[in-house]
Formats: structure tokens, C-alpha cells, sequence
């Protein structure tokens, strides 16, 4: 005898509809309870196959991606001090909030925020700043003849190097208050020193001529 769907209620189906509706929710139920005593956690597209006692059987095809969309051109907290283009393989993506593209060129200085999102909800942040300024030119106190050390102020956290013509004498950095002093050679009057400033972006800034006084 075959299976039949038996009840002493009043259907709102058809009992066509009624059994196939019922067919699908048992199904769904056996399916359901299969990835739970089976858990799958390798990648890639999947084919379940469920069969009750009867030999009727549904098949469930899915897909695992855990993997993350692959971001060129920045990378997470980088610092650049040139327009930047990015890339991404796949996904929807926002800049700042607002909707981009693969492809997109940043030119504004700041900080900014990209979020790339797949299909599969895997989300990718990058933070990344663009700083195209270079810093001020330095302030540098007199250099004497006698003088082993070149101080002054720049910009804070910056390198500060210190040349005579094409030859570094000299190279440091300024504290938090942008304060430098630099351990020289001694110098013969008339000589002219050049010195610099470049932020951590690496711009780098016009240089401060100091004369070497008696």
C-alpha cells in the first residue's frame, strides 16, 4: 500500500497541493537535520543529497567561501603620499561610505576607509591615509666654526638631514614638539649647509641654507 497523508482536519490546499507541500516541509526537516549531524567546513560548492526510508530523496546544492576579497593598491593603515588606485577581484565596495568601483583613483589627502563585501558576506577593511604635503622648510639656529650640532625645529616626528653640497654631514629626527638637534663635524667659516625635513609619508621639504659664521 502506498504512503498516504491522512487527517481529520479540513485543508485549505487542495490535496494535491496539500501533500506536496507537506512532501517539501518533511524533506526540508530530513535536510536540515543531515547538516546538522554532518557539519561541511571546506570551500567551494557542495551537493546534498537526502533520502528517507521511502527512497524519496531532495538534493540541496550550496556553496562555502570564507575567503575574503584580495585588495591591491593599498594596504591596511598604509600612508602614501601620491594619488592611489585600488583594485579588488570581486565584491561591492564603499570609500568613506559612499558606493565605489575596482578601479577607483583616490587623489583627496586624509584618512580614509574602503569596506569590500562579497557575495558570501565575507568584508574586507582597509584603512589607509594619503598625505601629498610636504612639510615646512626648517627653522635652523646659527652654525658657527666651532658648532658640533645642528638645532632647530621642523615638523614633528619628521627625518632632518643636514648636507654640505651633495654630502650628508648629518641626519636625525625632531621629537613630538618637531625639536631636532643633529651631531656634526665642525665646519670652516663661509661653508653653507642645507637641511631638510621629510614627514613619514616622505615628502620631503624645500631646503633651509645656513652660512657657517666665525
Amino acid at each position: 500500500m502506498q504512503n498516504q497523508l491522512i487527517s481529520n482536519k479540513k485543508s485549505p490546499f487542495p490535496l494535491g497541493a496539500w501533500q506536496l507541500f507537506t512532501f517539501y516541509l518533511h524533506f526540508s526537516l530530513l535536510a536540515q537535520e543531515a547538516i546538522k549531524q554532518a557539519a561541511v567546513t571546506s570551500e567551494g560548492n557542495h551537493t546534498l543529497v537526502v533520502t528517507d526510508t521511502s527512497g524519496n530523496e531532495i538534493t540541496v546544492k550550496f556553496t562555502i567561501d570564507k575567503t575574503s576579497t584580495v585588495v591591491t593598491g593599498v594596504s591596511n593603515n598604509g600612508l602614501y603620499k601620491k594619488d592611489v588606485i585600488i583594485t579588488f577581484n570581486e565584491g561591492t565596495a564603499t570609500l568613506d561610505g559612499d558606493d565605489s568601483t575596482s578601479g577607483k583613483t583616490v587623489t583627496s589627502e586624509g584618512s580614509h576607509t574602503l569596506v569590500v563585501t562579497d557575495a558570501a558576506g565575507n568584508a574586507t577593511t582597509v584603512n589607509f591615509t594619503i598625505d601629498k604635503t610636504a612639510p615646512n622648510a626648517p627653522t635652523v639656529d646659527t652654525v658657527t666654526s666651532k658648532t658640533t650640532e645642528v638645532t632647530g625645529t621642523a615638523e614633528a616626528n619628521s627625518t632632518i638631514v643636514v648636507k654640505e653640497g651633495k654630502d650628508t654631514i648629518g641626519i636625525g629626527k625632531t621629537d613630538q614638539d618637531g625639536k631636532f638637534t643633529i651631531s656634526i663635524e665642525k665646519q670652516k667659516k663661509g661653508t653653507n649647509l642645507y637641511v631638510t625635513a621629510k614627514d613619514i609619508a616622505g615628502n620631503v621639504s624645500a631646503a633651509t641654507k645656513v652660512t657657517v659664521s666665525k
